[in-house]
Parts: C-alpha cells; sequence; structure tokens
C-alpha cells in the first residue's frame, strides 16, 4: 500500500509541474500579446521604432530640408544622426503607445481595424532647432569669402560673406529650417507604417514582425518552464523510486528476520 501511495504522489507531482508549464504559457501569452504593455515590448524588439525613424521620419527630415535655403549647410549625414539622437528607440516607442492600445484592442476583438494617429510634433521640432544648430556650425566654419568669390559662392556654402554674421545667419536658418519641416508632412498613422497598414489590408492576419518575435520570446519561456517540469518530473520519479526501494529493503529485512526466528 505504502508503495502505491508513493506513486500516487509521484504522478500527483508531474501533473502539477504540467499545470505550472500550462499555466506559466498563458501568463506568457497574456503578458506577451494580449497587453498594451506586452504589445510594446514585442513592437519594440521587432525594430518598428527603427523602421518609423530610418525609413519614414529621417527621409522625409531630410527631403524638407533639401528643399529650403539651408540645403547647403546641412548633409543627409547630420539629418540621419540628429534624427536618431532626437528620435531614439525609447521616445519613439513612448510616442506609438496610441497604436499599442489600437492594436491590443484589435487583437481582442474590440476594435475591426488597427487606426492611431501619433503626434511627433515636439519631436520634429527638437530636430529642426539641432539641424540650425548645425547650419550655423558649418556656416561659422567656412573661410571667409574674398573678391574672387561671387555671390553664388556665398550662397552655396563655399564661403562666408563678411556681411552676414553669425546672429542674421542663425535668424534665417531658424525660420527656414522650422518652415520647411512643419511644411513635410512627418504624422505618423497606421498607413505609413508597413508593419500596421498590413493589419488594415488584410484585416485577418497579425503582422509577421509581432507573431515572430511573440513566438521566439513564449519559446524561451516555455524552454523554460519545460525544464524546470523535467525538474520537478525527475525528482518526483527519484524520490518515489528511492522510497521503493527503501520499502522494499527493510520488507525483505524483517522477513527474513521472521525467517531467522523460526
Amino acid at each position: 500500500m505504502k508503495i502505491l501511495k508513493i506513486l500516487r504522489l509521484s504522478i500527483w507531482s508531474l501533473l502539477l509541474a504540467l499545470c505550472v508549464v500550462i499555466g506559466g504559457a498563458y501568463l506568457a501569452i497574456q503578458q506577451n500579446l494580449l497587453s498594451s504593455d506586452g504589445l510594446k515590448n514585442v513592437t519594440a524588439q521587432s525594430n518598428i521604432p527603427a523602421t518609423v525613424r530610418d525609413d519614414i521620419l529621417t527621409p522625409k527630415v531630410y527631403a524638407a530640408v533639401q528643399q529650403s535655403d539651408m540645403a547647403a549647410f546641412i548633409d543627409k549625414s547630420a539629418v540621419e544622426r540628429i534624427v536618431g539622437e532626437v528620435a531614439n528607440d525609447e521616445v519613439l516607442t513612448q510616442k506609438m503607445s496610441p497604436a499599442f492600445v489600437s492594436l491590443e484592442e484589435w487583437i481582442n476583438g474590440n476594435r475591426t481595424d488597427v487606426d492611431f494617429t501619433i503626434d511627433i510634433a515636439d519631436t520634429v521640432t527638437a530636430i529642426a532647432g539641432k539641424l540650425t544648430d548645425t547650419a550655423v556650425a558649418t556656416y561659422q566654419a567656412l573661410p571667409a569669402c574674398t573678391l574672387r568669390n561671387t555671390q553664388s559662392d556665398a550662397q552655396s556654402g563655399t564661403c562666408r560673406p563678411a556681411t552676414v554674421t553669425e546672429s542674421a545667419f542663425r535668424s534665417a536658418a531658424e525660420r527656414d529650417v522650422n518652415q520647411a519641416i512643419q511644411s513635410a508632412d512627418t504624422t505618423i498613422t497606421q498607413d505609413s507604417v508597413p508593419y500596421f497598414s498590413s493589419i488594415t489590408t488584410s484585416g485577418e492576419s497579425l503582422p509577421r514582425p509581432l507573431v515572430t518575435t511573440t513566438v521566439e520570446t513564449l519559446n524561451t519561456q516555455l524552454l523554460q518552464l519545460s525544464g524546470y517540469m523535467a525538474i520537478v518530473g525527475a525528482i518526483s520519479i527519484v524520490t518515489g523510486a528511492s522510497f521503493t526501494v527503501l520499502l522494499s529493503r527493510r520488507r525483505l529485512q524483517r522477513a527474513t528476520m521472521q525467517f531467522s526466528k523460526k
């Protein structure tokens, strides 16, 4: 009877470990896929902020600068560096909160599509300020214009005319850069990001980056939980087997002693 009791305890230990794995899997899905915080973390891992910054925001800002009078003083590398500093992953992940809320509601069946608008006006303003500083620094580094230089040399950024002071140039740069960037459409919606626009188009499936990252995260957590279950199961089996062997030996000893007395 004691052996059967030990076996029952071992089986219950295995079932308990299995319940732990199932419960852990549900919690992993709940945390990584069914909440806005989980979606925020998964989306950040899917390089969506980098996509917004490198494929949407940077090209628009650079195109706007190229249309301004400051084009000669701000090159592409400066735009990429400044946008990368101001609109970093942390900032964009925070800015994209409306997208995560909309996506969470869509996944939970509370809406039929993903629809959002992300306001980055303050980010764009900060970018414009740093671009202005870059233009001024580039202007200050130019050699002074001489009699050999023409007016076009001064306009193209070849030299620095003595008639234009740093203060006057900064005022012009602030005006031109701000006007250029504000005229550009830097609003980010679900149609701007392929990651989200695919949801609106199909209306059926989750975007591939979200699925891939979520599955990878869940697999890692499930592997950890499976390892825990294996350890618990192994301990249960070893413990049960040890008790079984111990009881068997005791019974054998008792039987031997009784036989000897007879």
